[in-house]
């Protein structure tokens, strides 16, 4: 999470820079006459929005992967001891 969020951070920060000029030039005068920028401020902040849900998915892998890692070590130690009961 922290690799993509950081990324995902970088590149709002950069969207949102490019957007307040051309925001403040909308409120003063009604219109947007940087297009290609407000179109590229879009594009970069889906873009980070998508990074950030991909940080999030693969931490929940990560997560649930440990866990499951977890609870087949802990049914090995089990089996581990019960066949250790067994031949005694």
């Amino acid at each position: 999470m922290g690799f993509f969020g950081i990324i995902a951070l970088v590149m709002a920060l950069i969207s949102i820079g490019f957007f307040i000029p051309v925001f403040i030039e909308f409120t003063r005068t009604g219109k947007v006459s940087n297009f290609p920028t407000l179109i590229m401020c879009g594009f970069t902040m889906v873009a980070a929005i998508q990074l950030f849900f991909a940080g999030m998915v693969l931490q929940t892998i990560l997560q649930k992967s440990r866990q499951n890692f977890e609870i087949n070590f802990q049914r090995a130690a089990k089996d581990k001891k019960d066949i250790f009961n067994f031949i005694k």
